[in-house]
């Protein structure tokens, strides 16, 4: 087999001087010289520690692409930008927009209501205002109605304001009202009385409390004097119907200084069961007895027992002993107690003779 040999001669390719000299220059170019002192140990050679002195660094051009700039929202390094305040620890007073006001009602939209109360010797009055939302008026939550109470005496001079303020309005809304004038003409007892619900029978009161009508100081006589009421002629002595329990409770009251005395007896006045209801006190002619009404039940159909109380004694007598229907104590004169019912028809009781006559 005969072999061919192939001989390849290179022949130098001429170069132009300019070129050459432009090549050279940009090697130049690319290559930073070594700083003749060595390294600090740990760092590469070409590097040095930080300096205060920032060095600039010359990079070879590399055609990417521009990027948007991040900066270009920040102000310029002559002026700083100012950073706003962190919230501290402790908030401002002041920093917080306030809640805008709450638009109070027009009184001249809503249904007005209002009534007097003259004292027994007619030289004070109180003047009472109830203004409520109107039953055509859109519903609002929570509804509310306006009410005051003005205690004043009969030459105009002086009046004290009691109750001047807006309440929360629907079932067990209250209005301020008076339970009992003082016969020396020194204080008025006001008392919230709440709007009866299903088949409540007697005012529910509440927020018992003296004003005295020199100065018109206001003192709460206690908390928990509160539901069905009633109070012996002098002032002295409170009765409170423990509803729905067949049991009632006698407090002192100290007219002096403004304030109770919890001294009380609790008295039953029957064993029969029942969601009791009693109230509608009557004293006699005497201020000596006093004469309520109960029914074991509230919602018809209804039984009516009535009981005499001597409250000095604690002494409580049953003196109509489960009538049917419902009976009302209207009066006690000295023939007896009136009584009558729904219907318009009337009764004289003799506890005396124990005799129910109806009336013409």
């Amino acid at each position: 087999m005969a072999i061919r040999i192939f001989h390849f001669r290179f022949r130098p390719i001429p170069v132009p001087l300019g070129a050459a000299i432009l090549l050279a220059l940009s090697l130049t170019a690319c290559v930073r010289p070594i700083s003749p002192r060595p390294s600090p140990p740990g760092l590469a050679p070409g590097l040095t520690r930080a300096s205060p002195t920032p060095v600039s660094l010359s990079l070879p051009a590399v055609n990417v692409a521009p990027m948007p700039s991040l900066t270009s929202a920040l102000p310029h390094a002559a002026a700083p930008a100012t950073l706003p305040t962190l919230p501290s620890s402790t908030p401002a007073l002041t920093t917080l927009p306030s809640s805008p006001p709450t638009a109070t009602p027009d009184l001249s939209q809503m249904g007005r209501d209002s009534w007097l109360s003259l004292s027994p010797d007619g030289a004070w009055q109180t003047e009472v205002e109830v203004y409520f939302p109107a039953q055509n008026e859109e519903p609002v939550a929570p509804a509310q109605y306006y009410t005051r109470l003005i205690v004043r005496h009969a030459s105009g001079s002086p009046a004290w304001t009691v109750a001047d303020e807006w309440r929360d309005f629907g079932l067990g809304a209250t209005t301020p009202t008076v339970f009992f004038w003082s016969p020396r003409d020194d204080y008025v007892l006001i008392a919230d009385s709440a709007t009866p619900d299903g088949c409540a029978l007697f005012p529910f009161l509440s927020r018992l409390r003296r004003v005295d009508l020199a100065s018109g100081a206001v003192q709460l006589l206690a908390d928990d004097l509160q539901g069905v009421l009633a109070i012996t002629p002098g002032g002295d002595l409170l009765i409170v119907f423990e509803n729905p329990a067949s049991s009632l409770r006698l407090v002192d009251v100290n007219a002096s200084p403004l304030h109770v005395t919890r001294a009380e007896r609790q008295l039953s006045y029957s064993t029969l069961p029942g969601e009791w209801q009693a109230g509608g006190a009557r004293w006699d002619p005497s201020g000596r007895l006093l004469a309520f009404t109960a029914y074991p039940a509230a919602c018809p159909p209804q039984i009516t027992y009535i009981y005499t109380l001597d409250p000095l004694s604690g002494d409580i007598e049953l003196i109509l002993d489960g009538a049917p229907g419902w009976l009302d104590i209207q009066d006690w004169t000295a023939n007896g107690l009136l009584l009558g019912d729904q219907g318009g028809s009337r009764w004289l009781l003799d506890p005396a003779a124990d005799t129910l006559t109806p009336l013409p």
